[in-house]
């Protein structure tokens, strides 16, 4: 698919789609820099438009890995239904109001929304999100239907509806604001932070990014130091 007539895709905006595409296919980040760097080359060297000159993002990261298979978007569907709700379990620890060395009291709010966020971060980036991604990198040049949106934003509400109904049902009404069980908050802590540290490390349908050039060495360190000293948008990656 060609872009509108008259119009020119930008070549960032082409490469972070691709790099997205790639990430998803799971090609090594060293590969994909790789990738891109030689799509951003070609078109400073031609000025040629890179979907006349490449193709769709979809169709060109095709050549270099295949599209992610139903092994690897179940595995990673899961991986990330565990990550999710470590973000809960973490504000949950932290706002108990009970002794800091003392065990916090797990309820059926807290149940409800630990499986509401591992369904919706678990499900919804890997079936429907993995669906518009694709789209996303077949439409490059003309733009995200509003349709996308549309159906993002209903996706969401029948995954949390649906889930809080099936927890509600399993566990009957919390209103007595009834304790399940307890778990230590220092068990709760290391679980809920291997959660969010797993998070950072997965890929996530319609998180496009650039990444770095193949000639940047620097550590992770030294390129914080960048970012917050304003450096960082001075180099091209």
């Amino acid at each position: 698919m060609r872009p509108v007539d008259g119009m020119r895709v930008d070549v960032l905006e082409y490469c972070r789609v691709l790099a997205s595409q790639l990430r998803l296919a799971g090609l090594p980040e060293s590969r994909v820099r790789v990738v891109v760097q030689d799509v951003l080359a070609h078109v400073e060297a031609t000025g040629e438009d890179p979907v006349e000159a490449f193709g769709q993002p979809t169709d060109y990261a095709a050549q270099w890995a295949r599209p992610p298979g139903v092994l690897r978007v179940l595995g990673l569907m899961v991986a990330t239904a565990v990550a999710f709700p470590g973000f809960w379990l973490v504000l949950t620890a932290f706002t108990s109001p009970v002794p800091w060395g003392g065990a916090v009291r797990v309820t059926p709010f807290l149940v409800s929304a630990v499986a509401g966020a591992a369904v919706v971060g678990g499900v919804y980036p890997w079936t429907v999100g993995l669906w518009l991604e694709r789209r996303a990198g077949r439409r490059v040049g003309r733009g995200r239907s509003p349709l996308d949106a549309v159906v993002a934003v209903l996706t969401w509400a029948v995954l949390i509806v649906l889930t809080l109904v099936v927890v509600q049902r399993v566990l009957g009404p919390d209103g007595d604001g009834r304790t399940l069980f307890s778990v230590p908050r220092r068990v709760l802590l290391a679980v809920g932070h291997g959660g969010m540290a797993l998070s950072f490390v997965l890929p996530s349908p319609g998180v496009q990014t650039m990444p770095r050039s193949p000639a940047d060495h620097r550590s992770w360190w030294a390129r914080v130091r960048s970012l917050l000293a304003g450096t960082g948008n001075r180099r091209r990656f």
